[in-house]
């Protein structure tokens, strides 16, 4: 969050590259279907365990990594299915940003 900060009041433009690439780009528009899936996916892996016992780090490392990567394939598929035909539907339909004909007057 500092970082963030100190980038926008600052305009010395050091985090230019690293925040406005092509990657960022995306993970930026999956950050609002990231916050909605998150705790579900997580509260669906975790209920899902059969047996407790004593984990060791290897195994935390795998799980975080598979809760991860879970994640992120749950929030694109909300984002391709939801997010962004919502989106179209809401900038062309609602907001009445629909395309430009050209009108022939002869």
């Amino acid at each position: 969050m500092w970082v963030a900060i100190c980038h926008t009041t600052s305009s010395y433009g050091f985090l230019e590259k690293l925040l406005n690439n092509r990657i960022t780009g995306l993970l930026h528009k999956l950050s609002y279907s990231l916050y909605q899936v998150n705790i579900t996916v997580i509260l669906m892996i975790d209920f899902s365990l059969r047996a407790s016992g004593v984990r060791s780090f290897p195994i935390i490392v795998m799980t975080l990594i598979y809760i991860i990567l879970t994640v992120y394939i749950a929030a694109v598929i909300l984002y391709f299915l939801v997010d962004a035909p919502f989106g179209l539907l809401t900038s062309r339909v609602i907001l009445g940003r629909k395309t430009s004909r050209k009108s022939k007057d002869d």
